[in-house]
């Protein structure tokens, strides 16, 4: 299965690769917090843009998810396991 493209299904450009760690906000609202990941594989499947199937570092594979690309707050320096919870209002 192909899916190294610079650009998915629908023309968007993809901003993340097959294998990139990456840091991913995991929940919601006063509990979401931060995790590292690493990008297992890639779905060109839906105009909203792409998803990824994320692995969670240090953690089993059954948590591994699929995302959105707006979960993903960016590129990881480094593969280590880092937790931070996200910084909300209140």
């Amino acid at each position: 299965e192909e899916e190294e493209e610079e650009e998915g299904r629908w023309g968007m450009e993809r901003l993340y690769s097959v294998g990139d760690n990456v840091r991913v906000n995991y929940g919601r609202g006063r509990s979401s917090t931060e995790y590292e990941a690493k990008i297992v594989k890639i779905s060109d499947g839906s105009r909203r843009g792409s998803r990824y199937l994320v692995h969670y570092h240090g953690w089993n594979t059954r948590f591994d998810e699929w995302v959105v690309g707006d979960r993903i707050l960016g590129k990881s320096a480094s593969g280590r396991h880092s937790r931070r919870r996200s910084s909300g209002a209140g």
